[in-house]
C-alpha cells in the first residue's frame, strides 16, 4: 500500500495533471441576456447591493445575506461559499450595466402618480425620487433587504445610501429634502424610520400609510388622486388683519407668490407649517381672497396616522377660471 502511494506521488511529480471540473458559481453562472429595459426597483436594488458591498468590505456576507434582493435583480441566491468568489461580484456588477444601459421602465400608474403629485405639491425632482424610493422599501421587502446590513444604522450613513441607490443627487441635497421642515416631512408623506433596539432598520424612509395603494390606482383628475389622503376641512374665516405680527415684507411677497399662481391659470398649492390651530390655513386662503375673485380650499392629511406626524395643512387656491 505504501509503494502505491509513492508511485501514485511520482506520477504526479513528473507531470501527470489531476484534471477536475469546477462547479461554477450559481450566480455567475446564468448565460447573459440581451439588455432589456427594468422597472426602477430593480435598478435601486443593484446600486443598494453594491454601495452595501463597497461600504461593509464583505461582499459574502452582503450577497449571502440578501436572497430577495438577488431573486428580485435576477440572479441566483448563493451559499457563503460561493457569494465570496469574484465572479459572484462580477455578476451583480453586469446586472447593473445591463439594467442602466436603457432607461427604466416608469409607465405604470404609480410613477405617474408620483409626477402628477410632484406637480401639485411642487415637489423638487429629489423629493419624488425619495418619495418613490420611501413607498417603494415599505412596499418590497427585497429592495429594504441591503440596508439590514449597514451598520451602525445611523442617518448620515443612510443619506451616503439613499445617495448612491438614487445616482443622481449628491447628499447635501438628500439631507435638504429629508428636512423635517421640508415638504416630505412635515406633509407626513416621507419621514425617518426608527431603528430597533439593537440600532438596526429594516429601510431608512417609511412613507404615509397605504400610499402605495393610493398611488398604484388611476385617477381620471387631480382632485381624485388627492381624495384618498388629503381631506377638505372647513374654509377659514380669519383674514390677513388677523395676522399683525407679519412683516410686511413677509405679505408682500405673499400675496406676489399668490397672484402669481393664479395668472398661471392652474392656482397655487401652499405647504403652511404650525404646531396648531387654523392660522397655517387661514393666512394663504386671505391673500387668495384679496387678491381677486378667487376660491380657496383648504386641505389636511386624510388618515389619522398622518394627522399625528404632518406639522402642515395644505391650501390650494384656485384661479378665478376655475370652477
Amino acid at each position: 500500500m505504501a509503494w502505491t502511494t509513492r508511485k501514485s506521488k511520482a506520477g504526479l511529480a513528473i507531470g501527470e495533471v489531476k484534471t477536475t471540473k469546477r462547479r461554477p458559481s450559481r450566480c455567475a453562472g446564468k448565460e447573459e441576456a440581451p439588455a432589456q429595459p427594468v422597472d426602477q426597483v430593480v435598478i435601486w436594488t443593484l446600486r443598494l447591493l453594491l454601495h452595501t458591498v463597497q461600504q461593509t468590505g464583505n461582499p459574502g456576507q452582503v450577497l449571502a445575506r440578501c436572497d430577495e434582493a438577488l431573486r428580485l435583480v435576477g440572479l441566483d441566491p448563493v451559499e457563503f461559499r460561493d457569494a465570496r468568489k469574484p465572479e459572484t461580484l462580477r455578476a451583480v456588477e453586469r446586472a447593473l450595466e445591463r439594467a442602466t444601459a436603457q432607461p427604466p421602465v416608469r409607465d405604470e400608474p404609480f410613477y405617474r402618480n408620483i409626477d402628477r403629485l410632484g406637480v401639485l405639491l411642487e415637489l423638487a425632482p429629489v423629493e419624488r425620487e425619495l418619495l418613490a424610493l420611501a413607498v417603494k422599501c415599505g412596499a418590497v421587502s427585497a429592495l429594504a433587504e441591503p440596508f439590514a446590513i449597514l451598520h451602525p444604522a445611523t442617518r448620515s450613513r443612510f443619506v451616503r445610501a439613499l445617495a448612491a441607490v438614487l445616482g443622481e443627487f449628491d447628499e447635501r441635497e438628500i439631507k435638504a429634502a429629508l428636512d423635517h421642515d421640508g415638504t416630505l416631512a412635515s406633509s407626513g408623506l416621507v419621514r425617518w424610520a426608527t431603528s430597533n433596539r439593537f440600532g438596526v432598520a429594516d429601510a431608512p424612509l417609511t412613507s404615509m400609510e397605504d400610499l402605495d395603494t393610493i398611488l398604484s390606482a388611476e385617477y381620471p383628475d387631480d382632485e381624485a388622486l388627492l381624495a384618498p389622503f388629503l381631506r377638505v376641512t372647513a374654509s377659514a374665516d380669519l383674514t390677513a388683519a388677523d395676522f399683525p405680527h407679519l412683516r410686511r415684507t413677509s405679505t408682500s411677497s405673499a400675496g406676489s407668490w399668490v397672484a402669481r399662481g393664479a395668472s398661471s391659470g392652474r392656482g397655487s398649492m401652499c405647504c403652511c407649517s404650525a404646531s396648531r390651530g387654523p392660522a397655517r390655513r387661514s393666512w394663504p386662503a386671505s391673500w387668495g381672497r384679496r387678491s381677486g375673485n378667487r376660491s380657496t380650499r383648504s386641505m389636511s392629511p386624510a388618515t389619522t396616522a398622518t394627522r399625528s406626524t404632518a406639522r402642515a395643512a395644505w391650501v390650494r387656491i384656485f384661479s378665478a377660471s376655475d370652477s
